[in-house]
């Protein structure tokens, strides 16, 4: 605009000189000559109005009356404006794919810093606050809700193990960590009432005895709300739109606002393309040149990749959790009419094996289980599994304490 503008000032300066001398020398033309236009110039723009050329000019603000010289210089600046037009385009796009290339980069990086989680084999003590940390990445991607879904399991999904019958000191071998009340809170048999039988011959008869077990119960009753697999779509769709963010750039080159300047070019005038024609899409994309370039190609693979890695890291963290389920599953599972039994065996010690078994989860679980659990830059909200699995053997200490004041009265 500011070099148009000199233009016409500079043609106006022009225009005055040509007037003032063309003033001197109509005073000087014979009378009979008078009002006849012999002016070229004014031939000149005459003959630019009917063949339309003037007008493109007044468009951009010039008289209408401009001498071939005169338009020479204003389609020599025109020209200047659409190739620089087109020179920021270039320099625009090759930004733009730069920008789009190095956010993927620090995605990757970002991901695969953070996917270096270290998992421990148990579930470590809490110190001084309920949140499990394998590796803090200062603001989490991924927040993931866990809760029990409680699904009854079918029987033939249930498996047995043969293990120790309860027997007193010093034969055997049941202590509050591995005593399974859903076995080990028996009636009396037979043969535990025949007196004919040495107690040592009774504990080799009735050894062992099953113990009901669940396989992988984290994979039955944990529900993670996303799944991972649905925050693969999620990264993968934002990183389509960062391609629709760079776009958001106004192309300068066949844009309307150029338009006036494009049309005082003639055919003969050298152009950067073959054609200049106003795009209805005013955004510049820089996909045609993003197409061969590596990263882009394989983005896709790139978010597999670590999300893959993502859901083994926290496959292998839930899997902590089995041995609690299962006893946690196993309190739905007690018989607690044995308690008020009075052919419960051995009433005495495997009730107080139960009780103190009781209190060792309750502690187990409030020193262990987690209320959140950041696993690089995916968080675990994991406050509903603790509040419910931590409130299980609290009320089975409620329900025994009911129950041996109707057993004692």
């Amino acid at each position: 605009a500011e070099v148009l503008s000199e233009l016409k000032k500079k043609f106006r300066k022009e225009q005055q000189e040509t007037e003032r001398e063309r003033g001197t020398a109509q005073r000087q033309t014979a009378k009979g000559f008078a009002g006849v236009a012999t002016d070229p110039v004014s031939q000149q723009s005459n003959f630019g109005r009917l063949m339309g050329i003037d007008t493109v000019y007044e468009h951009l603000g010039f008289q209408s009356n401009l001498s071939y010289a005169n338009r020479t210089e204003v389609r020599k600046k025109c020209k200047m404006f659409i190739r620089l037009s087109y020179l920021l385009d270039f320099i625009a796009k090759t930004s733009l794919k730069n920008l789009y290339l190095n956010s993927v980069r620090a995605l990757d990086k970002f991901m695969e810093m953070h996917n270096e989680v270290s998992i421990p084999p148990e579930l470590p003590l809490l110190k001084n606050t309920t949140e499990f940390i394998a590796q803090r990445s200062g603001r989490p991607v991924l927040l993931v809700q866990i809760t029990i879904r409680e699904a009854p399991v079918p029987e033939e999904e249930i498996k047995y193990e043969l293990v120790y019958r309860y027997e007193k000191p010093p034969i055997g071998k049941i202590d509050e960590t591995n005593f399974d009340p859903t076995c080990h809170l028996e009636l009396v048999r037979d043969v535990d009432t025949n007196e004919d039988i040495s107690p040592v011959a009774k504990s080799m008869l009735n050894m062992k005895i099953k113990s009901a077990t669940v396989n992988d119960p984290v994979k039955k009753w944990f529900k993670m709300v996303p799944e991972v697999t649905e925050f693969s779509k999620v990264m993968k769709y934002f990183t389509s739109k960062m391609l629709d963010t760079v776009k958001s750039y106004e192309r300068h080159s066949k844009n309307e606002f150029l338009d006036p300047y494009a049309s005082v070019l003639e055919e003969w005038d050298e152009k950067v393309a073959d054609k200049w024609e106003v795009l209805p899409d005013k955004s510049l994309s820089c996909e045609d040149i993003l197409v061969d370039e590596e990263e882009f190609m394989n983005k896709e693979k790139m978010l597999d990749k670590h999300i893959a890695r993502l859901k083994e890291n926290v496959r292998e963290y839930l899997v902590l959790f089995n041995k609690y389920l299962i006893e946690y599953w196993r309190y739905a599972r007690v018989d607690w009419n044995l308690i008020t039994n009075n052919n419960l065996r051995e009433p005495v010690d495997v009730i107080t094996l139960f009780v103190r078994q009781i209190k060792m989860q309750k502690e187990d679980y409030s020193l262990k289980l987690p209320s959140k659990a950041e696993l690089g830059f995916c968080k675990l909200n994991m406050q509903r599994v603790r509040d419910k699995m931590c409130g299980a053997p609290t009320q089975a200490l409620k329900k025994l304490d009911v129950l041996l004041v109707i057993y004692v009265g």
